[in-house]
């Protein structure tokens, strides 16, 4: 990403070396390291999460928008060809989302007839 040192390291300084715990009334768990992820809420997530998905759309056909908390794939089915297109581009996000272990959220799927964008 073209990021030099002293960058890389205060991200890493940032995310290391965090610690939770959970506070319910009075009652207290001992404090437990954080191993994942990236502070909600944080200025910094939305963009080191951008820089480590950059990589999602290599390779696709189809269009992908991404957004800060959301990602659209794009293309036209109205054609077996384009249908092919779709799937081969769902079936490389799909290896990409295990190689960097993450998730999709196959439930908010949505489709529309060509031109009705």
């Amino acid at each position: 990403m073209g990021l030099g040192e002293w960058t890389m390291r205060w991200i890493e300084n940032w995310l290391n070396g965090r610690a939770q715990r959970v506070v319910i009334s009075s009652a207290q768990s001992s404090w437990r390291p954080v191993t994942r992820g990236i502070p909600q809420w944080s200025v910094q997530g939305p963009v080191l999460f951008s820089f480590f998905i950059n990589d999602l759309d290599e390779g696709t056909e189809c269009t992908i928008s991404k957004f800060p908390d959301d990602r659209k794939l794009g293309g036209v089915s109205g054609t077996p060809e384009g249908c092919a297109a779709i799937q081969c581009d769902l079936s490389r996000l799909e290896s990409w989302v295990e190689r960097n272990l993450m998730k999709f959220k196959h439930d908010q799927v949505q489709g529309s007839a060509p031109g009705e964008e």
